[in-house]
């Protein structure tokens, strides 16, 4: 290959282990792109990674303290492509056409950004799949602005605009917000797809809404659209509920309840608390 690939692939990971592996080998089989694969291991052991290492791709150590913004920021400045793909190491690309199906509407210059479906795993809850259906569709629109669970954008907008650091989440709500305001386009891909799912226990969805809360409350956005978090966690829930219910799958009434009970008080919780504040980055 002459010259630089034409896309990075930015992985972050904390512990690597078998998803990470399992997204690797799916990230390695793209085909009809020319690209490297950068994970950024921000784990507390170094050389946890190392063993992926090899071809396309390559590791490299996550130093300082971590938030989604600032180890994006990091992956970004390490890639050598001029689009950047983000990539969580818990979203495995469904197919070899991923890469090139995310990247083919950035062809055309008024597109700042493009990000990529995200389906439900065999093991997710019912919750999560149906979450993941609502805002990742498969065909049409998508109600979500852009996600770094699977996204690609170019590397001289990130330049002019990295990701918020002062932000404990949402930096890619933000970002695809900015380009939004500069008249650019951010596409939703739904023909490209990844297998993503979480399995949050209630302790990691706590932690989660409470800094989603606080990233909303810091953007000016409605937290929870109104009204107070007793009356909030009812919306949807009997919807999610038949949900459950027609899936055959009763073991996950109870954490259903408990699900939208917890997710807003903890979204309530997080915007209570303060956006915070901290200085942007720069690209560098």
């Amino acid at each position: 290959m002459s010259g630089p690939p034409r896309a990075s692939v930015l992985i972050r990971t904390r512990d690597g282990g078998e998803q990470l592996r399992r997204t690797v080998a799916a990230v390695r089989a793209q085909r009809g792109v020319d690209f490297e694969a950068v994970i950024l291991d921000t784990g507390p052991a170094p050389g946890a990674s190392e063993p992926l290492a090899g071809g396309p791709v390559r590791v490299v150590r996550f130093e300082g303290p971590f938030s989604h913004a600032r180890s994006s920021n990091a992956a970004a400045r390490a890639a050598a492509s001029e689009i950047l793909v983000f990539l969580s190491d818990d979203a495995v690309p469904a197919d070899d056409a991923w890469l090139r199906t995310l990247l083919a509407p950035l062809d055309s210059p008024e597109v700042a950004a493009t990000f990529a479906r995200q389906a439900p795993g065999p093991v997710a809850s019912v919750l999560e799949a149906r979450d993941l259906r609502r805002a990742y569709p498969d065909r049409g629109p998508s109600p979500t602005i852009l996600s770094n669970a699977s996204s690609a954008l170019r590397r001289s907008l990130w330049r002019e605009h990295p990701f918020d650091e002062s932000l404990p989440l949402a930096e890619d709500l933000e970002w695809g917000r900015w380009a939004l305001a500069r008249g650019l386009r951010v596409v939703y891909v739904p023909e490209a797809v990844v297998i993503h799912a979480h399995g949050y226990d209630a302790g990691a969805l706590r932690a989660r809404y409470r800094e989603e809360g606080r990233a909303l409350a810091r953007l000016g956005l409605p937290v929870l659209g109104g009204g107070l978090p007793e009356q909030a966690w009812l919306r949807g829930l009997p919807g999610d509920l038949w949900a459950v219910l027609r899936a055959g799958r009763f073991a996950e009434l109870g954490p259903a309840l408990r699900y939208h009970l917890e997710m807003y008080r903890a979204l309530a919780e997080g915007a209570a608390a303060g956006p915070g504040s901290a200085p942007r980055a720069g690209a560098a």
